[in-house]
């Protein structure tokens, strides 16, 4: 069973477990880089833009903190042990208002409520949380943030924002806050894979080994082993029966396999082996993430699909090889 399920939630509908979090990331990265790293990609659902960030998707759990203030009801809300990265998503959520946003997540199935009972310091229900920095503190609470600057009616309509573009998006903040199980979130949609990233960051490498292919293209598929439909890896015997010559195919083959081999790592800390397999331009591809859970994908050289590799994409470099 799954320890957890990746989901869309807006940032703004999850809370703190700290009362006050560091400027900076345990590896000395500072908040304020990986807030302006984040980008805004189109949305999905009743999301206008999903954030995509340049660090792990935090997780969450539903639980219940009673409020010693009285502000909100004994209920159930979505938590976070990530306070650092969810300030990061927050702050450009916020910055978005009232544009409708949501960010990756990872739900967890089961947890230790002792140990996030233990760990828990927030003294607002996760409200709100300040940031320590050396010489002074600063609060933040979206809420108020939101809604500097929009107090009044004529305000909103001054910067072109209708009631009607403010009532959603408070809306959708208590949708998802109200969403009491895994199941009602909305489903995150496929991530690109660590290997179209690397394909794609490597093209202008491929194109150079292979100039002596006269015209030479490939593409490579991807898919998961235990899926089925679509292309299945192409045999010596395919590919002799393709348009496209041996010597060609064969350059293809040896630049992919010497781009492709070796171990790589993803962002999230998850490691993908890449082997080569038994039959002629296929490979194996063990992903496994950071709780140990693993996954077979196959790839394979495809001489009929006549693709060039895409253009490098800015955040590709996230995949690093290890081998």
């Amino acid at each position: 069973m799954p320890i957890y399920e990746e989901k869309l939630i807006c940032p703004l509908a999850v809370r703190f477990t700290q009362d006050h979090i560091r400027p900076q990331f345990r590896d000395g990265r500072e908040l304020e880089e990986s807030f302006n790293q984040i980008e805004a990609k189109p949305g999905k659902g009743g999301y206008d833009f999903i954030l995509e960030a340049p660090f792990p998707a935090i997780e969450i759990i539903r639980w219940c903190q009673s409020d010693t203030d009285a502000e909100d009801a004994d209920v159930q809300h979505w938590f976070t042990l990530d306070n650092r990265r969810l300030y990061c998503l927050q702050r450009k959520a916020a910055s978005m208002w009232p544009k409708k946003c949501a960010a990756r997540v990872e739900v967890l199935y089961a947890t230790s409520y002792n140990s996030i009972k233990r760990k828990d310091t927030s003294l607002s229900v996760g409200r709100d949380v300040s940031i320590k920095c050396s010489d002074h503190n600063e609060h933040w609470d979206w809420r108020a943030v939101v809604n500097r600057g929009l107090e009044t009616r004529l305000r909103r309509v001054l910067q072109g924002i209708s009631e009607k573009d403010m009532a959603e998006a408070e809306e959708l903040v208590s949708s998802d806050d109200g969403k009491a199980s895994i199941e009602k979130l909305e489903d995150a949609p496929e991530a690109p894979s660590m290997l179209s990233h690397h394909l794609q960051d490597s093209s202008d490498q491929l194109s150079a080994l292979v100039k002596q292919a006269d015209g030479a293209s490939t593409a490579t598929g991807l898919s998961d082993a235990g899926s089925t439909g679509g292309s299945s890896p192409r045999s010596v015997e395919n590919v002799e029966d393709e348009s496209v010559p041996c010597d060609d195919a064969s350059a293809w083959y040896a630049a992919l396999h010497k781009t492709l081999k070796g171990t790589w790592t993803g962002s999230k800390g998850e490691t993908y082996d890449v082997t080569e397999a038994k039959e002629w331009a296929t490979w194996k591809c063990v992903r496994q993430d950071a709780q140990g859970s693993r996954k077979m994908f196959t790839i394979w050289y495809d001489a009929q699909s006549d693709t060039q590799p895409h253009s490098t994409p800015p955040h590709s470099t996230r995949y690093q090889h290890q081998g």
